[in-house]
């Protein structure tokens, strides 16, 4: 039983703030008329794709389901909260809760770093 060794310890100098480099971000300006006048960006593999709906059509449904399902969100939560009859929580958190696929079925997909090339 001999054979026991002792390890060494050896500090370790502690890491501070100034020894982290501070990441660099840059952000593109945009504008309101730059996100009106741009163009879908095609992604790798997306070459030739035609959405179905327009933009404008993509952009309405989009604003209308954020609405909509804010208003079945907060609805929810308030009907939770009053005791309110079980049907009307509910159908307030189905309409919370589908508006979204409603959306993804109209193409909608809010990203706003595929503007970042522009």
């Amino acid at each position: 039983m001999s054979d026991v060794t002792t390890t060494t310890v050896t500090d370790v100098p502690t890491p501070t703030v100034t020894d982290v480099p501070t990441p660099s971000v840059s952000t593109p300006a945009v504008t309101a008329a730059s996100i009106v006048q741009a163009e879908p960006v095609a992604e790798s593999g997306d070459a030739g794709y035609t959405p179905v709906f327009s933009a404008a059509v993509r952009t309405v449904v989009y604003v209308v389901c954020l609405i909509v399902g804010g208003l079945g969100g907060a609805a929810t939560v308030v009907c939770a909260l009053t005791s309110a009859p079980f049907w009307l929580t509910a159908a307030s958190a189905i309409i919370a809760f589908v508006t979204p696929y409603v959306a993804a079925g109209f193409g909608v997909a809010y990203n706003p770093l595929k503007m970042a090339g522009k």
